[in-house]
């Protein structure tokens, strides 16, 4: 399956207004509630996707699930500097408020409320807690809708102090579930060629770069050097992803100029689109 210009256009352009959207129990008034989705949702050339905050990456999976472009029982190819392992203090299952006949566009109208909302009032009372942020957007995936069996998690080659607690424990558990959690640094992950049977999901975020470039002074050369290396070294390593690629700016930690940071989000873009697609390239900006 392609993911249609209508499609992509649907996902980008919806209005999540505040107003109404249905349950199993009915309809939910929402009192109030802040949106911002083309923030939000950022940036989509053909499969890849690239957006300030990487909660919209769960967006993107529900999207392509829906669109049949993946299945459940994926292994997920984390680039990051951090491992996204945490889980929401107040969970529930967002496909409560989705029955299988709604349309793709209440689909994903409900999705993008159940990701956005932090605290919302309800009309019949009380307070639906929607706990989806940039460390939390995995365990949905893995607890509720069974996309992700499998997480390989890729840090940067400069040691952080994060994977320390992982490493002794390779499993983690997202609510009820406990999947495989590998930690890997590019240099010593394994072939997942044959693991990948077009179910690998590939989701990036920029700051694994950040802590280089952090370190270098003329960063532009470096983004030209770093950027293709690093991406070609883990395509023959993970094949082809399935659905979209996801890529999260995670603009608060981002050292850069915003001519830098747009640089960096072109060379990316651009070399995935390059190495996974062999399209032509919208233009960027």
């Amino acid at each position: 399956h392609i993911l249609s210009a209508s499609l992509l256009a649907l996902s980008l352009n919806m209005c999540a207004e505040k107003g109404e959207f249905k349950d199993s129990k009915g309809t939910v008034r929402v009192k109030e509630i802040q949106l911002d989705e083309k923030e939000f949702l950022g940036k989509c050339f053909f499969k890849i996707a690239i957006f300030p905050k990487h909660e919209a990456a769960y967006y993107y999976w529900k999207l392509c699930e829906y669109s049949e472009l993946i299945r459940k029982g994926n292994i997920l190819v984390l680039i990051d500097e951090h491992p996204d392992d945490g889980c929401g203090y107040f969970r529930h299952d967002p496909n409560k408020y989705i029955n299988s006949n709604d349309k793709l566009e209440d689909k994903l109208k409900s999705i993008y409320w159940y990701i956005q909302q932090k605290l919302v009032a309800v009309e019949r009372g009380g307070y639906a807690f929607c706990p989806i942020n940039s460390a939390t957007y995995i365990w949905p995936a893995v607890e509720y809708d069974g996309l992700i069996k499998e997480v390989y998690w890729i840090l940067p080659e400069i040691d952080t102090k994060y994977a320390k607690s992982l490493e002794k424990n390779p499993f983690v558990e997202f609510g009820k579930k406990r999947i495989p959690f590998n930690v890997r640094k590019l240099s010593n992950l394994e072939s997942l060629k044959e693991k990948n049977n077009r179910n690998l999901l590939l989701t990036i975020d920029l700051d694994y770069f950040y802590v280089s470039l952090k370190k270098v002074k003329d960063k532009k050369r470096f983004i030209d050097s770093k950027i293709p290396k690093d991406l070609i070294s883990l395509k023959n390593k993970i094949g082809n992803p399935s659905g979209i690629i996801t890529i999260a700016e995670t603009r608060g930690l981002s050292p850069l100029t915003r001519e830098e940071q747009g640089y960096l989000n072109y060379r990316v873009v651009s070399c995935l689109d390059s190495l996974y697609f062999s399209s032509t390239m919208l233009d960027y900006h």
